[in-house]
């Protein structure tokens, strides 16, 4: 069960603990406004963010199991949601410092194959618990590395984007969503009438 910032962090986390990426990298999960409340964030830096997230309707049912009570009786039901999300790594710097947006985005992809299911396909760590995969990641592959240098608002700023094609699920009981069920427990057949 997967919630779409777990994901983004699990990114990070999994960035955190490799060590091809310089530790002096500032990692972000929201999109970072320069004039505003972020404006201490110093380059270099990566920001995740989602670029696309849409539900996946190939699935046929949403209804994929059963919760039991603690005699055994049966509470409720699970439903799982299944999503393809986009997420854009934005790495950005400027040429005075000791990596470029170029090598810093390679070792951004170089990083993240490791999870990258057409590469040996790990598990994301669960950044909550570290040394602990992230369930219900059903895919993961680094995509698209495009230039996003924008001279005219910033000429000493450098940034590639790397997107990253993510595939997850997410799971709720009846309880969570506060739905309750009749349960019948006991049943008498009558013989005749």
């Amino acid at each position: 069960m997967v919630q779409p910032n777990t994901l983004l962090e699990s990114v990070v986390t999994a960035c955190r603990q490799s060590d091809i990426m310089p530790s002096q990298l500032t990692y972000a999960t929201v999109e970072l406004d320069a004039d505003g409340n972020h404006s201490t964030v110093s380059l270099p830096f990566i920001e995740f963010t989602f670029d696309a997230f849409e539900r996946d309707r190939s699935h046929n049912t949403d209804r994929v199991g059963e919760t039991q009570a603690k005699d055994g009786s049966q509470s409720g039901y699970v439903y799982e949601e299944w999503y393809d999300a986009r997420i854009v790594a934005s790495v950005e710097t400027v040429p005075q410092l000791d990596y470029t947006h170029r090598d810093l985005a390679e070792r951004l992809r170089k990083s993240l194959y490791r999870y990258d299911v057409h590469g040996p396909g790990h598990a994301l760590p669960d950044p909550e618990h570290p040394t602990t995969s992230l369930n219900g990641v059903s895919e993961f592959a680094v995509d698209t590395v495009t230039p996003t240098n924008d001279f005219g608002s910033s000429p000493s700023r450098r940034a590639q984007s790397i997107e990253i094609d993510v595939g997850f699920e997410h799971q709720y009981t009846s309880a969570e969503l506060g739905i309750e069920y009749g349960v019948l427990r006991d049943i008498t057949v009558s013989e005749g009438a």
